[in-house]
């Protein structure tokens, strides 16, 4: 969850025109040693949230290599369900209407960027939020409200109840701990 979790609470938070989170309830498995970013990392993992505007999340997290990664996002009348890699790579919509997933259409958009184009787009989009005064897609306030919920997950793992949002300071909270026996 600590790795890609970040960015999935983020694309959540993003689809749902950032919304603050109200509380979390979560499990994660540490049987399987697992380091990235010299930071432990769950080999299993469920994150169940609930945002400000009613609607509620769920993040499932499983360590397989070669297993396929996808993103679905249930709504009150539709279906969105993304698979970023291999033969049935696209975005997919089930909803509207019609019968059936709908491939959508998005050979008008850009592809995925190379690492060094998509950090200079990234730069370049810094550089015009400095000049207008927007907030960064990428600033930090985003990647703080992503690592509160992982925190909060992992705390409701360890603390086996559901954890309220804000996260308040909480010495008990160290990663040390909350990673720990």
């Amino acid at each position: 969850m600590f790795d890609w979790g970040t960015h999935l609470f983020d694309l959540m938070f993003f689809l749902l025109d950032e919304p603050a989170a109200q509380w979390v309830l979560g499990a994660a498995d540490f049987s399987v040693k697992n380091m990235v970013f010299d930071a432990p990392m769950d080999a299993l993992g469920v994150s169940r949230f609930r945002f400000d505007n009613g609607v509620d999340g769920v993040l499932l997290t499983e360590n397989i290599k070669g297993k396929q990664v996808f993103i679905r996002v249930l709504g009150s009348e539709a279906m969105m369900h993304v698979e970023p890699h291999g033969p049935n790579a696209g975005v997919y919509y089930l909803g509207g209407g019609t019968p059936g997933w709908d491939k959508l259409d998005l050979s008008d958009m850009e592809g995925p960027l190379e690492h060094p184009e998509a950090v200079r787009v990234s730069i370049d989009h810094s550089v015009q939020c400095m000049k207008t005064g927007a907030y960064p897609l990428h600033g930090s306030k985003m990647a703080l409200k992503a690592t509160e919920l992982i925190f909060a997950t992992y705390a409701s793992a360890k603390l086996d109840r559901k954890i309220e949002l804000p996260l308040a300071p909480n010495p008990d909270w160290h990663l040390e701990r909350l990673f720990g026996e």
